[in-house]
């Protein structure tokens, strides 16, 4: 269910959830209208969230241990990026891709990686997002010549892995498809 502020041009997203009720209440059903999405910041700092389009400005600020509920345009792709400072922003993430995700972003001008599990619970998405230490992969070049490589269908970020070097990687756009 999307709803349109009267007041300003925020928009509110609610999924309907219909459950039996308790005790005597136990043949009727309740309906309870919650939160689409939930951002939940396991990080010791601010963090800021945006749902991606090319015009977005409505940005959501989390702090730490905070849980909030998360609300963008409906007609807006279905999906997030965050940042420590607005304006360096992660890849996108797809909130149709539940599971757990790494995604970088970029904190004072040093590269984090950051551990996004999405889940779904009584209709609501879970966003949790933590810092990691541990990458998901590490690339080893053994050869004698530096390799260039990219993720396929992210052809804007080209890494070098220098000859006899060893690099420890995420993917640079975590909701594509085909990886």
């Amino acid at each position: 269910m999307h709803m349109k502020s009267a007041k300003t041009d925020q928009w509110y997203i609610f999924n309907i959830v219909p459950k039996f009720g308790k005790d005597r209440f136990s043949m009727i059903k309740m309906i309870h209208v919650v939160p689409a999405y939930i951002i939940v910041n396991k990080l010791n700092e601010p963090i800021h969230f945006r749902g991606y389009t090319e015009t977005t400005n409505l940005i959501t600020a989390c702090n730490p241990g905070d849980q909030i509920p998360f609300h963008f345009d409906p007609q807006a792709i279905k999906q997030i990026q965050c940042s420590f400072e607005p304006g360096e922003w992660s890849a996108n993430l797809d909130f149709a891709s539940v599971g757990k995700v790494h995604c970088r972003a970029v904190k004072k001008g040093v590269e984090m990686l950051l551990r996004i599990e999405l889940f779904l619970e009584g209709g609501t998405c879970f966003v949790f997002i933590e810092e990691s230490r541990y990458w998901p992969f590490v690339l080893e070049n053994q050869s004698d010549y530096p390799l260039n490589f990219n993720q396929l269908g992210c052809d804007t970020i080209t890494r070098k892995l220098e000859p006899k070097s060893v690099m420890q990687y995420a993917w640079d756009a975590p909701s594509e498809k085909s990886k």
